[in-house]
């Protein structure tokens, strides 16, 4: 995620884009036919409980132009490892939804 003049990159954060295709805004190739623009809040809130309940972990997940992002924030105190971990950790998430997990509120705390 970007903007003109590129102020949102001169930071220690960014926002990354998660292949999860909604039916207004596909994304291309991957053979999805896409979630409802509806479902994005539940899906969102689905990641930030699954993240905590699953791998003690908090994940900021928003929704913007079609796409869901997720941030992602450097602090001094993180290493190369540890955006590797999430990296897998959101692979994982993703393709758990793309699968046909429930995201539904009563299957989140389960």
């Amino acid at each position: 995620m970007t903007n003109y003049p590129p102020t949102l990159t001169a930071c220690a954060f960014a926002n990354v884009r998660l292949p999860i295709a909604f039916r207004n805004n596909p994304v291309e190739g991957d053979g999805q036919k896409g979630f409802e623009v509806e479902d994005a809040r539940k899906i969102g809130i689905w990641f930030n409980e699954r993240g905590v309940h699953d791998f003690d972990t908090y994940l900021q997940i928003g929704f913007h132009g079609g796409h869901l992002w997720v941030r992602l924030s450097g602090q001094v105190y993180l290493e190369k490892s540890d955006f590797e971990w999430i990296g897998g950790v959101l692979e994982g998430l993703c393709a758990r939804i793309i699968g046909g997990e429930k995201f539904d509120m009563g299957s989140v705390l389960s």
